[in-house]
């Protein structure tokens, strides 16, 4: 049997390429007789130049108005002409014009019984442009300039009886060819595909084995080879169907047992950050109850009347301990920070007088170290903000604290810029550059530098001291407060850390500070407090604080005895701690409100402040959502508990 290729079968249908070629030829002459119609109405339009010129010039140089219209009439009687145009010579501006004329940004303008409308670029004009000429004693004068103007819709009007002919013979043309065409393809090509189409989209991956057998083509051609191909080819892959089935169950269960091992990798992460944070919150309630206890009784010791060298003892022993607290500080605000659970304050505050404060109290840091300060602060003043004037102050504390420590002799520059906002001017951004003439750091440090536990060297700590998580903290701040930190070093000569943070502004903020004379404002009142705290030297603190602010305190050792005193006794505030034995500051606390205080007489129910040493993420709600109005956490500052008793004594 002799091979006929599928090539040699499609030869038969070449006559199909007839039909393109006619259509192109069709189009090609279509072409060109329009653009020789539209040479030939350009030629017509520059006949019209010597029948219409001379009478436009005489009426031109008699400037006889009504019969340059007459004679523009005339000439947009004939079918070509579309619109005509005249313009005095050396002027732009239209003098008159008739029907549809270009001007000189080459926009279509159609002029009618006296008005003229903008069609922009609707119908594509061409035309022929040619002088206004009147001799006058002998010599040519130039008047004018007259556009005539015709349109591709009279281009189109002259071809087009031609134009459908063409149409017309090249539709039957092309009808003809594509029946003979279909007839010889679907004979030849179109059902042998057909067959294999049909086969291929009965394949099913379950049912390989039952697809029908194809019928190869007698002839003997590439359709044929690939109709056997193709039987080959499901033949193979009914092979190959339970090799993909066996290695898809070895991988199914391969991902059953990575998904365990993830899920129980997992489980053992959030152990491990549940133990740490339960350890936290147990070590820092066990540090901050005794240490609560030292701090409170070195500041009642200080203000007893003490020798010189007593007082310096107790100065020194009240520093170590307040070390010790802002080094338990540091710790717990990482914590917090990397749990997520660091909450900004949005207070109104005067970052002129927050700054000044700040460095007030490094001032006395700096003297002490025989080391000037250079500040600079500019436009702080400009309006007030809404911020967190605790955070910032831990910014700008640790960023001192370092360039006081750092530094054995010059001075400290404190730089501080207050601008607003490029992309939204409701906020401000606070710019501080904190510079040194201290000890540098080494470039190869820069980098890791704000990483936790972090030094630029082991000698570093050894020398100076710290836990490496206050430069972390500041870059934490700094970013959850909008801006960001960075440091420029030199070995030797000095370190320059800046910062931005962003705020928002307070454009109408009214401050009591500023309308009330201090003199005059309300005495603390006068109040039975019941303290509750199981542990003694806490409670001799509180007791020593309170009598200095003019409170009666009794004494509750744990949440039982409480309820006992509040039975036989009415108060008017109590300080609850939250653990203690037998009962604790919340079950009490519950047990208080759940029973309405009636054995206190009062129709408010009493103020309970919680005064504790957990600090943890979740502590303050949790003592709001037993009960409690307030919160304070231990050590206690004086102030701080004052500011609550004037806020809830009645």
């Amino acid at each position: 049997m002799i091979k006929e290729s599928i090539a040699t079968q499609l030869m038969r249908v070449v006559f199909f390429c007839y039909c393109l070629v006619a259509i192109t030829v069709t189009a090609i002459h279509v072409f060109e007789e329009y653009r020789q119609t539209q040479v030939n109405i350009s030629q017509e339009l520059k006949s019209y130049e010597t029948i219409f010129g001379p009478v436009l010039g005489k009426s031109m140089w008699h400037l006889d108005r009504e019969r340059i219209k007459d004679v523009m009439n005339a000439m947009n009687l004939v079918p070509v002409i579309k619109g005509v145009k005249v313009n005095k010579v050396n002027e732009e501006k239209i003098f008159m014009a008739q029907g549809r004329v270009m001007n000189s940004n080459l926009e279509t303008l159609l002029y009618q019984s006296n008005q003229v409308t903008v069609l922009g670029n609707q119908e594509e004009l061409f035309y022929h442009e040619f002088p206004v000429i009147y001799e006058y004693a002998g010599v040519g004068h130039e008047l004018a300039k007259v556009t005539l103007y015709s349109s591709s819709a009279a281009v189109l009007d002259r071809v087009k009886t031609g134009f459908v002919f063409l149409a017309i013979n090249s539709i039957i043309k092309g009808v003809a060819l594509w029946i003979i065409f279909y007839w010889f393809s679907n004979k030849i090509i179109l059902y042998p595909l057909s067959q294999l189409s049909k086969t291929v989209k009965e394949i099913n991956f379950q049912k390989l084995g039952e697809v029908e057998k194809i019928q190869a083509t007698p002839k003997n051609n590439e359709l044929r080879d690939l109709q056997l191909s193709f039987s080959g080819m499901v033949a193979e892959l009914e092979k190959s169907k339970y090799e993909i089935l066996d290695l898809n169950n070895n991988l199914v269960e391969r991902v059953r047992i990575k998904t365990h091992q993830i899920e129980m990798e997992k489980q053992k992460v959030q152990e491990a950050l549940n133990v740490k944070t339960n350890f936290l919150a147990t070590m820092s309630h066990e540090i901050r109850t005794p240490l609560n206890g030292v701090i409170g009784m070195l500041t009642l010791l200080k203000s007893a009347k003490l020798d010189n060298e007593n007082l310096n003892k107790v100065k020194l022993a009240k520093d170590s301990a307040n070390t010790l607290m802002l080094l338990i500080n540091d710790i717990l605000d990482y914590s917090k920070i990397e749990s997520g659970n660091l909450k900004l304050e949005k207070n109104a505050i005067c970052l002129q007088d927050e700054v000044s404060s700040i460095l007030d109290v490094n001032q006395i840091l700096i003297d002490q170290k025989g080391l000037k300060l250079d500040v600079n602060l500019q436009n702080l003043d400009a309006f007030r903000v809404l911020g967190d004037s605790l955070r910032l102050g831990q910014i700008m504390n640790n960023l001192l604290s370092n360039a006081i420590k750092f530094t054995p002799e010059g001075t400290i520059k404190v730089a501080c810029h207050l601008n607003d906002d490029q992309q939204d001017n409701s906020f401000c951004i606070l710019s501080v550059d904190i510079q040194d003439s201290g000890i540098g750091i080494e470039p190869e440090y820069l980098t890791s530098l704000f990483k936790v536990f972090t030094q630029a060297d082991s000698t570093t700590t050894r020398r100076f001291g710290g836990t490496g998580l206050g430069l972390a903290i500041v870059k934490d701040l700094c970013e959850l407060m909008g801006g960001g930190v960075w440091v420029d070093s030199t070995p030797d000569k000095g370190s320059c850390f800046s910062f931005e943070v962003r705020f928002q502004k307070v454009l109408f903020q009214e401050r009591l500070e500023n309308n009330i004379d201090k003199k005059l404002i309300e005495a603390l009142p006068s109040g039975r407090i019941l303290l509750v705290e199981d542990n003694l030297i806490n409670q001799e603190v509180a007791m020593e604080m309170l009598s200095n602010l003019s409170q009666q305190v009794s004494i509750a050792h744990n949440g039982q005895e409480a309820l006992k005193a509040l039975e036989d006794s009415s108060f008017d505030l109590i300080l609850m701690d939250c653990h203690m034995p037998i009962m604790d500051g919340y079950e009490a606390t519950q047990f208080i409100r759940n029973k309405a205080i009636v054995a206190t007489g009062k129709d408010t129910p009493i103020p309970i402040i919680a005064m504790t040493a957990n600090v943890m993420a979740g502590d303050m709600e949790k003592c709001l959502e037993a009960g409690m109005d307030d919160y304070l956490s231990k050590p206690v500052d004086v102030k701080a508990l004052e500011r609550k008793l004037r806020r809830h004594l009645k």
